[in-house]
């Protein structure tokens, strides 16, 4: 299967780990610090080298500001559809909900496309989000142009990758790059550390496997499972301590289903469901619930199940209705509202 070709960028991205490194509280994003140095500082990788089609090289004859730019070059013989990337890696050490990034670009006689780009990664470096920017990018002759855009940093990102790729041949110039945290220069904001939900410490229990191995199931354990889906999809965004980020709400369901998967009748099943639920913590007394916002949305849900006792028993089903009633707490782990008219363009 041929992968798109943002998906093939991500996954080169990966691999070009020679020349990434761990940024501190002040990144070489002018390229003037270490300019005499064989190595340009912070983007490890020699002065003058040469890396997957072109020479990257400190230039002190063209720049947009200081005493030097990052020029890089992609020879007539590069492979056709090849590109070069570069990159910085910054640790997403910090609080944050907004990331401006941009820098100055020129270019020299380039076919195909020049731009920047920022990457958002997790803590295990899992892909989370990919920028490119300008679209469709700089090429041809074009001078020193400024560009600039602002995204959301993703609520799960530990790491930042800011660089470049360059398609095709001709010449490239980097100079005065620059990121900014909710219109903080980086260099200035406070590390004290990113806030993560407690759902994302628990990334490995089940990271390669759910650990049920089950190859078929009886009518019991079937009709169970439809029920169990339903309630574990309901407390997904209805219990107060799952829409918190307090738990992993997919590993909790395969730590709940070995034991849940022996049940052989309905007053056990629901006594278990009972006790999964209590053991969330309590969902506290709901002074001013009210389902007024629920009347203003085009969809709604439908949860009339949950008041079926004669299905759930009486104590379960008041669980649940009484935690549909309780207001989720304002800042969602499992998702974010849009206002209308909202755009991400560029975001591929």
């Amino acid at each position: 299967m041929k992968l798109p070709p943002v998906m093939r960028f991500a996954g080169c991205c990966l691999t070009v780990l020679l020349f990434q490194c761990t940024i501190q509280a002040q990144s070489n994003f002018g390229f003037e610090d270490n300019a005499d140095s064989i190595w340009i500082k912070d983007w490890m990788v020699k002065n003058g080298a040469d890396i997957k089609g072109a020479r990257v090289r400190l230039d002190s004859e063209i720049k947009h500001s200081g005493n030097y730019s990052l020029l890089i070059e992609r020879q007539p013989d590069s492979v056709k559809g090849e590109f070069t990337t570069l990159y910085l890696t910054i640790p997403a050490d910090f609080n944050g909900t907004r990331i401006s990034f941009g820098g100055w670009l020129k270019t020299k006689e380039v076919k195909n496309y020049a731009r920047l780009y920022l990457r958002q990664d997790d803590r295990r470096k899992k892909f989370l989000q990919l920028l490119h920017y300008p679209l469709p990018g700089m090429k041809g002759n074009q001078d020193w142009t400024r560009w600039d855009t602002t995204i959301n940093l993703q609520e799960k990102t530990g790491i930042i990758y800011l660089g470049f790729i360059f398609a095709g041949t001709g010449k490239l110039w980097l100079d005065d790059l620059h990121i900014k945290i909710d219109g903080e220069p980086l260099s200035s904001v406070k590390r004290n550390g990113r806030f993560l939900y407690p759902a994302l410490e628990d990334d490995t229990a089940f990271y390669h496997s759910s650990g049920i191995d089950q190859n078929s199931a009886s009518p019991v354990q079937i009709e169970n499972l439809s029920l169990l889906g339903k309630i574990w999809g309901f407390l997904k965004y209805y219990h107060p301590v799952i829409a918190a980020g307090q738990r992993n709400w997919d590993y909790e369901l395969f730590r709940f289903l070995p034991a849940f998967l022996k049940i052989s009748n309905t007053q056990d099943r629901n006594r278990l469901l009972e006790e999964w639920i209590r053991q969330l913590g309590p969902v506290g007394a709901c002074k001013k619930c009210s389902e007024k916002e629920l009347e203003k949305a085009v969809y709604r849900p439908d949860l009339d199940w949950i008041s079926d006792t004669i299905l759930l028993g009486r104590n379960l089903s008041a669980a649940l209705l009484y935690i549909r009633k309780k207001p989720a707490p304002g800042k969602k782990f499992l998702f974010e509202f849009i206002p209308r008219g909202t755009k991400s363009a560029g975001i591929t």
